[in-house]
Formats: structure tokens, sequence, C-alpha cells
């Protein structure tokens, strides 16, 4: 076995480039056997060389029992070179410790206590060929196996622009180079966003590059990693803010919510009144309300689902609530959350469709064109029912909006068409030629484009 000296810790770090990049860290005990680590080494070589930042930076520590290799993927390739890494240290049994999927005090704790300190020294090394000379061409078996299971954050909201409309989004973990974000409405890998945290009172927009996304949400944590292209001096400021909130993870949420605009009516006061849910889950609804109710407060409501029935009656009970003032300090909606509770069987059935079809929807990005008379009711129908919808009034705009990442639908709209026939024929043309499905919506109805739009990406 190689021996590393009492005295030292051996953390590499990547020096900052203009290259976005994702942070993990190799856990290296003293003793470790030759092999296992050229076999690592080999890896890094032949199978990762292109996907690491370089150069590096040696710090040795005066108080050590272990190295730590820490390694910066560049981002557009972090999607492959990731899962890569990851499987050869797991053959090495060597731990892996990916800092925005800590928790926030394992985080701190991590930084603080293990990669910070005093009596550090630095020392420049440009390859990982240097590397692989400083830490002697070995290292270890597992005494540290500290990747950490992936916790979301409280305290900090976000909000991102996607569509013609801002999404909410819960922060899981961010670096000063990426953002984590668990959301139910999910962008798609390429998509440029504008993101804003909400930390406090205090508002911090960045812009990023979407890099990876899951829809897979049936366990309530789909979302999406995306690295930061402007606005890197304000990360340091979200991330500080993580640590000094000291952000414990919240519990699960036991159903997945989907962004919806539908109404309901409360009976309040002897009367039914008219409200709006803005999502949806199988166990129940938000409904924006400026008026606060108590927490496990009984409401009967009625809900008209989209299959052309009565309204559904049902009892509910308040879960949660988001009051004007706490509404209007985190950018939000103040409303209640409305767990159902007293339910008839076969309602509870159209329900459950209901919930379906929405759950469908939010993964179908559709593009309107229309004029400026029709596009915003159009809009409307069509994101109230869970679409993710976006508008133009011109050609070109149009086209603009489906060159970058091509929607499912594109609804060309009677007064778009008839403003500019030539105009329509040619966009329709170079959409036919890319593949991009098209539909014409001539009818005054919105509940006519509703079920057109659903018979086609429904189906």
């Amino acid at each position: 076995m190689c021996q590393f000296p009492d005295a030292i810790l051996a953390l590499v770090t990547v020096s900052p480039s203009s290259v976005a990049t994702y942070q993990i860290y190799l856990a290296l005990p003293r003793s470790v056997e030759s092999r296992t680590v050229e076999s690592l080494l080999e890896t890094l070589r032949k199978e990762l060389a292109g996907a690491i930042d370089p150069p590096v930076t040696l710090h040795p520590h005066a108080e050590a029992k272990a190295v730590l290799l820490g390694i910066r993927l560049r981002v557009p390739q972090s999607t492959r070179t990731l899962p890569l890494l990851l499987r050869a240290a797991a053959k090495a049994r060597i731990g892996v410790v990916e800092p925005t999927s800590l928790s926030t005090d394992e985080r701190r704790r991590f930084f603080d206590r293990v990669a910070a300190g005093t009596g550090a020294q630095f020392q420049r090394l440009p390859s990982l060929a240097d590397v692989e000379r400083v830490l002697g061409g070995s290292i270890r078996t597992p005494a540290l196996a500290i990747r950490a299971a992936a916790h979301e954050l409280h305290g900090i909201d976000i909000r991102f622009h996607l569509g013609d409309a801002w999404q909410v989004g819960r922060l899981r973990g961010m670096s000063l180079e990426v953002v984590d974000v668990i959301t139910h409405v999910c962008p798609r890998p390429g998509d440029e966003l504008d993101l804003v945290a909400t930390i406090g009172p205090k508002q911090v927009p960045v812009r990023v590059s979407v890099l990876r996304a899951s829809d897979d949400i049936g366990d309530g944590t789909g979302g999406f990693a995306a690295a930061i292209l402007n606005g890197k001096d304000r990360a340091p400021e979200i991330v500080k803010a993580m640590a000094r909130m000291g952000m414990t993870p919240p519990s699960p949420r036991r159903y997945v919510r989907y962004p919806v605009r539908w109404p309901v009516s409360l009976w309040l006061g002897g009367q039914w009144v008219s409200a709006a849910a803005l999502d949806v889950s199988r166990r129940g609804l938000f409904i924006s309300a400026a008026t606060a109710f108590p927490i496990g407060t009984q409401v009967e409501m009625g809900l008209w689902v989209d299959d052309s029935g009565a309204a559904i009656r049902s009892g509910a009970r308040v879960a949660r609530v988001i009051t004007p003032e706490t509404a209007q300090s985190r950018g939000l909606a103040p409303g209640f959350g409305a767990e159902l509770t007293v339910i008839q069987p076969s309602e509870d059935v159209r329900f459950q469709k209901f919930v379906e079809r929405v759950s469908k929807r939010v993964k179908s990005r559709i593009v309107v064109g229309s004029g400026h008379k029709r596009l915003g009711p159009i809009i409307t129908e069509l994101v109230g029912v869970g679409y993710l919808a976006s508008g133009a009034t011109d050609m070109s705009s149009l086209l603009a909006k489906t060159s970058s990442c091509p929607p499912d639908l594109v609804v060309l709209d009677r007064e778009l068409y008839q403003r500019d026939a030539h105009g329509a024929s040619l966009v329709l043309e170079a959409l036919r030629t890319r593949n991009v499905r098209t539909m014409h919506f001539v009818d005054d109805s919105l509940t006519t484009l509703r079920t057109s739009v659903d018979a086609a990406l429904l189906a």
C-alpha cells in the first residue's frame, strides 16, 4: 500500500474559467492500493480529459487524514461524463461528494471543516498528468464515502420565465456555476431562461441555460439543472443566503402539483363565490384568494372539469395558506391549498381523470400565431388547462419562437392567416420541412380549440 503522510490533506480544485463547470470531489483516504487509483486515473485520462476544466490547484492542508480530488466537469459534457465518473468511482469503491446535492448544513460543514481550515498552501497543476505525479499514482479504499442524497432547500423561492409566463420552482441545490431546480413545468435542454431567486425582500435575477431536465415527476422530484450564463457575480449572494439561512429539507410532497388556471366556486357567507385554481394535484388544489382562511377550515366547493359534465361538488380542508403579505414579498399568488376530504366516488373518478389530462398537457409546448385581439384569449385558454403556450402576432416572431426549440404544436389562427396569407404559407412550409405539427384555428369557440389541441397532443 501507498502511505500518505499524516499531515497532508490534498484538495485539488480547478481555477476559474470562462467555461461553465460543475464541481464534484472524490474522497481518498491516506492508505490505498495502487491498482485502485490506477484504474480511476485511467478513466480520468481516457474518458474525461476533454471534459475536465484545467488547470488545477493543489491545496495541502495541515491536519489531514484523507485526500480530496476536486474536479470541475465542463457543463456541456457533464450529462455524459458525470455517470461515467460515478461508475468509475463506485468500481474503485471511492466516495463522491457532490456539493449541490448536500443539504445546507452538510455543505457548510464540508467546506468549513474539510475543504477550508488553516495552514493551506497552493500549488498550480496545469494538467491531469501533474495531478497523477503529485498524488504518487495511488490512492484509496473508502473510509470517507459521502455522496449525500439530494435535498431541496427552504427559504429561497425560484421563478423562471418559460412560455409567456413565470413558472414556480423550488431550489434543490446551487453552486457558483450551476443551479438545480425542482419543478413540474419542465424546460428542455438548450433552453435559455430568465430565473429569479427571491431571498427575503430581495430578488436576484440570473440568466441560465438548461443542461438536463426530467419530467419524470412521479416521485415529485422532476426538474432541471442549468448553467448560469449572465449574473455569475450575483450567484454567490444566493449560495451565501443558503448557508446563512441554515435551511433544512422540507417534508416531501405527497402529490405532484400541476399549474392551471381553472374556475372554481366556493360556498362562503351563504352564497357561491367565483375563484380560480392555480394548481391541481390528485388530492387537492391551490385556490387564489385575497382572504386568508385559518388552516383546518372546512370549505365547500364546486369545480367544473373539462369533460362537459356538471360541476363536481366536494368538501375540502384548508391545508396551507399564503397570505397577501407573504405573497407580495415572495412574488407568489395569495390563496390557500385545499385538500379534498368529502367527494363522491364517481366524482372523484372524474377529478382524477382531469388531473391526469393536465399532467400530460404540462409536458407539451404550443406556439400560437394570431392577431392582438384574439391572441390573449387563446393563450389564456391553453395555459388554463395546463399547456405551456406562448404567442406571436407576426410571422417573423412566430418563426423565431419555433427555431431554437421546436414546439409540439403550432396553432395558426385565422386572424394572422387572413392578414398575411402569403407569409403564413411560407411559415407553414418551413415548419413542415422541420416536421413541426401545425393546426389552423378558424372557429370562435375556445372550447373547440382546446378539444382539437387535446386530440392532436393527448391521443
